[in-house]
């Protein structure tokens, strides 16, 4: 059940990542203060490719329990 939303969530943005309108707003501010555009788009694509290797990584200090644990 959480696989294929994180697909359907991955695709999706994905999508918005491969828009042209970003390129020519890459500067602009965007919804959020401090942060432009260009920015946030970093921050949803890390999302997606950072979401894997935080999963395959084994627990470290100070990490919560994993959810099949709770």
């Amino acid at each position: 059940m959480i696989r294929p939303a994180f697909l359907d969530t991955a695709e999706a943005a994905t999508a918005l990542l491969r828009n042209p309108m970003l390129a020519e707003q890459w500067s602009a501010p965007s919804a959020l203060p401090d942060l432009s555009t260009g920015g946030l788009a970093r921050h949803l694509a890390n999302q997606v490719t950072q979401t894997v290797t935080f999963l395959a990584a084994p627990p470290g200090k100070g990490s919560a329990a994993p959810i099949g644990d709770i």
